[in-house]
């Protein structure tokens, strides 16, 4: 976890990784919703948003956001369901004016991660 002087920044891959461990602090949550501004600064942490909320994410006027979903489904293979959720994601998010840097799930208890955008490019899906 970054100091508490240090900002969150939510530009790459790897910062979406880290924010998912940084997540631990809000458990228990079905899904996090992290926004940042221009720079990738995390500026909003949404704990369990609405569906109507993730849809109207542009109007915050925040354009980078991360996704974090508890999933006991990351112990397993990678499903097709979740790459089509993903990138039904990064469209609405896109038509929103807002770049969905990556979807992180984790299980439940915390022990596994995947990142839906790696795991993408790595397996060429």
């Amino acid at each position: 976890m970054p100091p508490p002087d240090e900002p969150i920044l939510l530009r790459t891959q790897e910062d979406a990784l880290a924010f998912a461990l940084v997540a631990e602090l809000f458990r228990p949550f079905d899904r996090l919703l992290a926004l940042a501004d221009a720079d990738g600064r995390a500026r909003v942490v949404i704990v369990d948003p609405t569906d109507a909320l993730v849809r109207r994410c542009g109007a915050v006027g925040l354009p980078v956001a991360v996704v974090v979903s508890t999933e006991d489904a990351v112990a397993g293979p990678l499903r097709e369901r979740d790459i089509a959720a993903f990138r039904a994601a990064r469209a609405s998010f896109e038509a929103e004016g807002v770049d969905l840097v990556d979807w992180v799930m984790m299980t439940p208890d915390g022990e596994l991660y995947r990142s839906l955008s790696i795991s993408i490019d790595v397996l060429g899906w």
